[in-house]
């Protein structure tokens, strides 16, 4: 904001004293210009130069004229090429120094002028037919946003939790759990030192509060028992979660059936080498109370989010009440390349702990409905919560709008060394920049982000018989 209104005000600043200086000097000059010059010593001199002076008279004032045009013509010819800022601009800050988006700023600034729609400033728009330039200017990388007629248009609208169970039953998924009686299964196991059998687990504390989101444990279940769980009514302190990385992306003829629109086809993350890409499509079927984590995206990317049947709550956070949320410090995300994490111990859905926020942060809710498509910008806290059985599908976004934020959380990892990045990489493409810097990646970060994604895979297949004798 301060460099938008230096830009604007230098011109004019520049111009005014041009201004004023010509217009205290020119009857000076004038004058000047009209004087004898008292060189001429004889009678005939001074009636010659009288006769040139009135012709020079004439001439003088537009010699003043021409001057005031060349150089307001100098002036304005600066004021349209100086370069302005805008939100634009944000996202392209050069690579070879560190960068902070201001992300409250960015959302503050959206290009809200030469659109009918009354675009709101407090809460979610549905929107229908929205154009990919609106799309661009008012809400990528600045506001949430629902949109209700692309998930409706895809062949996975059509998905049907007994269609999975049929094909799928038998393969095992990843799944977040919370129960009173399962909080007593981990502290009977972390005395019976079981826990090592289960990879996943052994980030597991003992309960601190029962049935509440901090004693969620992470387990692999057959998809057919999930379902058994699925059925039953979800309680505060009962509930189950399918979120599975892998289980679409492992997957093509289900995730052919996904991420069909033009607002979600320019993704830069498919230029990424296939040992480090993000995964891309995360399968969430939750039961009644289910719920994410309070959390930034990783890389800060655009989150997407599709429900196909269900209802979701969520509570959005804009940008700049970091320092109100507990975030965690120098979390780590697990990606086959490594990130930072943002989350945050908080449950927003947990009246105890939104009593310590309410009155303090400013917040909206909606609910999700079936056939919606949540466009979620970087920045923005947020955490999701099933009203009732709820199957959904998420994925995420590198853009043109955000591809600067992505790769700063990839060098904040010190992976790359900025002082290796070619000197003329701000000169490149967007597409080539992105490429330059994944050049960089020293191949034992490759071959780490190849080993995470089979380590994943091996848990996968890996029997959770302890908990299931519980479930």
């Amino acid at each position: 904001m301060h460099r938008q209104r230096w830009t604007k005000a230098f011109p004019l600043t520049v111009t005014r004293f041009c201004c004023c200086k010509l217009g205290y000097h020119f009857p000076h000059y004038m004058k000047a210009c009209a004087m004898p010059t008292n060189k001429s010593k004889s009678p005939l001199d001074n009636v010659t130069q009288s006769d040139n002076q009135s012709d020079q008279d004439d001439e003088k004032p537009w010699r003043g004229i021409l001057l005031f045009s060349v150089v307001a013509s100098i002036l304005l010819a600066v004021f349209y090429t100086f370069p302005k800022p805008s939100n634009r601009d944000r996202f392209h800050a050069p690579l070879a120094s560190k960068f902070s988006a201001d992300f409250k700023r960015i959302s503050e600034e959206r290009s809200l002028t030469g659109y009918t729609f009354s675009h709101s400033t407090r809460g979610i728009d549905r929107r229908s037919d929205l154009s990919l330039q609106e799309f661009y200017d008012v809400y990528d990388g600045k506001w949430p946003v629902l949109l209700t007629d692309v998930v409706t248009a895809w062949p996975a609208s059509n998905w049907t939790s007994s269609d999975l169970i049929a094909k799928y039953g038998t393969q095992r998924v990843s799944i977040k759990a919370v129960d009173k009686d399962l909080d007593a299964a981990i502290s009977q196991l972390l005395q019976m030192q079981l826990l090592s059998v289960e990879p996943q687990l052994r980030d597991i504390q003992p309960p601190t509060k029962q049935g509440s989101l901090s004693t969620a444990v992470s387990l692999t279940l057959p998809l057919e028992r999930f379902r058994q769980h699925a059925h039953q009514p979800g309680r505060p302190t009962h509930w189950f979660y399918v979120e599975d990385e892998l289980f679409i992306p492992m997957r093509p003829e289900l995730k052919s059936q996904l991420w069909d629109s033009p607002f979600l086809k320019e993704d830069f993350f498919q230029v990424f080498p296939s040992s480090v890409r993000p995964w891309d499509a995360m399968l969430l079927w939750g039961t009644a109370f289910s719920r994410s984590s309070l959390h930034i995206d990783p890389y800060n990317w655009t989150g997407t989010n599709a429900v196909l049947s269900g209802r979701k709550r969520w509570k959005m956070f804009p940008p700049g009440q970091d320092h109100l949320l507990s975030v965690k410090d120098n979390q780590m995300s697990g990606f086959p390349l490594n990130c930072f994490k943002y989350n945050s111990p908080l449950d927003t859905f947990d009246p105890e702990d939104w009593q310590k926020l309410s009155g303090k942060i400013d917040s909206f809710e909606f609910d999700q409905l079936p056939g919606e498509l949540l466009i979620i910008p970087p920045g923005w806290f947020h955490q999701a919560f099933n009203v009732e059985e709820t199957l959904a599908v998420s994925g995420q976004l590198m853009n043109r709008n955000n591809y600067r934020i992505v790769l700063e959380e990839i060098m904040k990892t010190e992976v790359i060394s900025r002082s290796s990045l070619p000197k003329n990489i701000d000169q490149m493409t967007v597409e080539n920049q992105i490429k330059a810097v994944l050049s960089l990646l020293p191949q034992e970060v490759l071959d780490r982000g190849k080993s995470v994604t089979e380590s994943v895979l091996r848990q996968m297949q890996h029997s959770s018989t302890e908990f299931e004798n519980y479930l």
